[in-house]
């Protein structure tokens, strides 16, 4: 991590115009490294603006990520465990990669990782995620089963359908869902899940579950993204706390995964076929191997996907499967 850019970051985020000679005076660094500094951070997606004969200043103040304030808005009691370890980091490749890395060392059960910006963050079917410091949330956890569940992968699903309603709830507005595992909002996406397991050996299952959520969206993000995608701000017309919402999505998760083996899909079913965007819809499925079309029917208790394809229904799981709407 660079903790010099960082730190740089931390005294921009409050708005304030800073001259180059009082931010190196303040980092701890050169006016000339300072400049270094700042191209480097425009490069993560956040708008540095220089003001002439003042000094450097962000579009809009940013609220950075805080383990107390997460802490303060997860739940501790008897359904909602608490992370065994919660880290924050600057710049990360990727928050699932950097736990599943750590699996060949140690434990990763309910260690919970955020980033304030991925590298190289990822979606499935190896689609890229870009992120921007401040513009969202990019949350890993880490979870060990001792017996894989059934239902298992549905278990995306799952997670998509708690944290849909939890933001509905949150920000009294309908949030939708995209099989199998995309958070939509009037046709554009919010966010994705993204859970990746390894050494299945006699049942038993470490897996990583990823989410990203926009919360911030500025022009830089949005031309680096060819499809439509919306933020927070857009929806509320107001800047959420991240911590707030961090801490929220970690408890729900958490409840998510501790009580899935019990639970399995039946229990989020019905809130995810009243979320689906697109059932009843023309459909493109690209398996890798071919392009199937077809009309979305249902999701079932499996978490498949029942296309009509020429009046016969089949079922597809999303393994490396990718869907997109008709237009």
């Amino acid at each position: 991590m660079n903790n010099r850019e960082y730190e740089i970051v931390k005294i921009l985020s409050d708005g304030d115009v800073y001259s180059g000679q009082k931010l190196a005076n303040m980092a701890g660094t050169s006016r000339t490294a300072i400049w270094k500094h700042l191209k480097n951070i425009r490069a993560k997606h956040i708008d540095v603006l220089a003001i002439k004969g003042k000094g450097y200043q962000l579009s809009a103040p940013v609220e950075l990520l805080e383990s107390s304030h997460i802490l303060k808005n997860i739940k501790s009691d008897e359904n909602y465990p608490r992370p065994g370890n919660l880290e924050i980091h600057y710049s990360l490749d990727s928050t699932n990669q950097y736990l599943l890395d750590k699996l060949s060392t140690e434990p990763i059960h309910t260690h919970a990782v955020i980033a304030e910006h991925q590298r190289h963050g990822r979606g499935r079917s190896k689609n890229r995620w870009e992120s921007g410091i401040g513009a969202g949330i990019y949350l890993s956890i880490g979870w060990h089963y001792s017996l894989m569940p059934n239902q298992y992968p549905a278990l995306s699903l799952a997670s998509g359908s708690a944290i849909a309603t939890l933001l509905s709830e949150m920000f009294n507005t309908p949030i939708g869902l995209k099989w199998p595992n995309d958070l939509e909002y009037e046709g554009a996406k919010l966010g994705g899940i993204l859970i990746e397991s390894r050494g299945q050996h006699a049942g038993t299952m470490d897996m990583v579950i990823g989410i990203g959520l926009n919360v911030v969206l500025n022009k830089s993000i949005k031309d680096n993204v060819e499809q439509n995608i919306i933020g927070l701000q857009e929806i509320t017309g107001h800047i959420p706390s991240r911590n707030e919402l961090a801490g929220k999505m970690i408890s729900i998760l958490f409840e998510v995964l501790s009580k899935y083996p019990v639970n399995g899909f039946n229990h989020y079913l019905s809130d995810w076929r009243n979320r689906d965007v697109v059932r009843g819809k023309q459909v493109i499925l690209d398996t890798g191997a071919a392009l199937v079309e077809g009309t979305a029917v249902d999701v079932d208790e499996s978490g498949s996907l029942i296309v009509d394809v020429n009046g016969v229904q089949e079922k597809y799981t999303s393994g490396e499967l990718s869907l997109r709407v008709k237009k």
